[in-house]
């Protein structure tokens, strides 16, 4: 292979014959011949990302021989039963969850997606193996959306209805997790059938199993997300306000939020999901009105030391506060308090520190008296230190630069006290260093700081009159 021209990507049998031809022509050990194979076309630029890298077996991988065996298992329905039928579902979604590049090519290579949905249809109809059936599924599917067919949404569908067994349920919702990820067409089919009521319906059941709520929130964001690049225009913002306005989601979120706000995972997983239905200005006040921000406040209260549970209460009080009444509201009741806490014990943590600027961004935009109240709860040298902190992490960067401008722009006294801190330095180093992503917000920062800064003026006009 060496001098061959570069390629942008080969078939699993062409690296599968390298590996092949490094054992029987160059007398290497199998690991040796994988390694060297991986290496000559990793040197070429190719893509081997869905390529398994494993020495095959008479020519076939593991997850080959055992997609082929599906076949047997399922038309020999009168010894489903068997452990080894057990043993060989289980096998199998291990190699499934191992590598995506064993589901693509289990896929590519054998019909292996129908065979195990007869395999899951055949395990339902007989009440055996049907979970393990159905995480063998959620595994293959799982980066592979497109494998399901409006047969299988049906069954799956069904399946979750009529499920009252914890592990069955948590698994199903997973399926659909992995079904409406980076597939708008699937979302949009398992909305026309009913999902959302349906996973209302299994949330308020399993309340108290937390592995199901949290598969069954994780769904609900799923069908809220803009992710398939392939569709021009998705429909989140009507699935979004679909479960608000046609199946009272946002009381029924809220409700569970405050009765369960002291358990770190349902406060995880609910403050993570009203987040992605607040597409409304409405729906932000509703939540206020609802007694939403006092279990949020109460949720940062009990669990302040389980980060997954502050990220997301900030980054929903930041999803509320666009709305301008909600924002003067929750300032009143202590939320710059809140955040300056919070980033006083996280201030390590660059995910964090950039929900807190970004939360604090928009509570101060257009708002002088908001600028004073956080100024006066030393915002000033927490946000430098941050900026020295996590000089490598773009995201704080830049929402630290957001939040400087905002709190000068209408307020410019309190300029100087960000540059006896050495602002200036430091914006200027991370718009060299990220000019590609904060390039616009650096130079507002540094223009309302009264700092020098090169604006470019993008269009001047022709000097022409326009006619008709």
């Amino acid at each position: 292979m060496t001098g061959s021209k570069a390629l942008k990507a080969i078939s699993q049998e062409t690296f599968d014959d390298v590996v092949r031809e490094n054992i029987e022509d160059f007398e290497m050990e199998p690991q040796e011949a994988l390694d060297d194979a991986i290496e000559q076309f990793k040197s070429q630029g190719v893509n081997i990302s869905i390529i398994i890298k494993e020495v095959p077996t008479n020519g076939k991988h593991k997850v080959a021989f055992l997609a082929e065996s599906l076949s047997d298992i399922v038309s020999q329905e009168e010894s489903f039963d068997k452990e080894s039928t057990l043993e060989t579902i289980r096998n199998l979604k291990d190699e499934l969850s191992s590598d995506l590049s064993k589901r693509y090519q289990a896929c590519k290579t054998t019909n292996v997606s129908q065979k195990l949905f007869d395999l899951c249809v055949m395990s339902s109809r007989k009440s055996c193996y049907q979970t393990d059936s159905f995480k063998a599924y959620c595994s293959l599917v799982n980066g592979q959306p497109d494998e399901a067919t409006k047969e299988h949404l049906d069954f799956f569908l069904q399946q979750l209805r009529d499920s009252d067994v914890a592990e069955k349920t948590e698994v199903l919702c997973c399926i659909f997790k992995n079904l409406c990820t980076m597939q708008e067409n699937n979302r949009q089919t398992l909305v026309k059938m009913g999902i959302i009521p349906t996973l209302m319906k299994v949330m308020e059941t399993f309340i108290e199993n937390a592995a199901v709520v949290r598969e069954c929130c994780s769904t609900f964001r799923a069908l809220t997300l803009d992710d398939d690049v392939r569709v021009e225009f998705g429909q989140f913002h009507e699935h979004a306000k679909m479960i608000v306005t046609d199946h009272d989601g946002l009381e029924r979120f809220v409700s569970v939020f405050k009765e369960h706000y002291s358990d770190p995972v349902l406060a995880k997983e609910i403050s993570s999901t009203l987040s992605r239905v607040m597409v409304r200005n409405e729906y932000c006040q509703e939540f206020v009105d609802m007694g939403g921000f006092d279990a949020l406040r109460k949720s940062v209260s009990a669990h302040t030391a389980v980060m997954g549970v502050v990220k997301n209460c900030v980054d929903l009080l930041q999803a509320i506060s666009r709305n301008d009444d909600v924002k003067m509201f929750v300032m009143k009741d202590g939320a710059a308090g809140m955040l300056m806490q919070v980033l006083d014990k996280y201030i390590a943590n660059p995910s964090i520190c950039e929900s807190c600027f970004a939360a604090l961004t928009t509570l101060t935009l257009r708002n002088p008296a908001h600028c004073k109240l956080v100024v006066d709860a030393k915002v000033a040298p927490v946000v430098v230190q941050a900026m020295s902190v996590h000089e490598r992490h773009a995201g704080v960067q830049k929402t630290a630069c957001m939040l400087v401008r905002n709190l000068v722009a209408r307020t410019r006294q309190y300029s100087v006290m960000f540059l006896e801190l050495g602002i200036e330095e430091l914006i200027r180093a991370a718009r060299t260093k990220f000019s590609s992503v904060l390039d616009d917000e650096a130079k507002a920062a540094l223009r309302d700081l009264d700092l020098e800064v090169d604006l470019k003026q993008l269009w001047t006009g022709t000097s022409q009159r326009v006619t008709n």
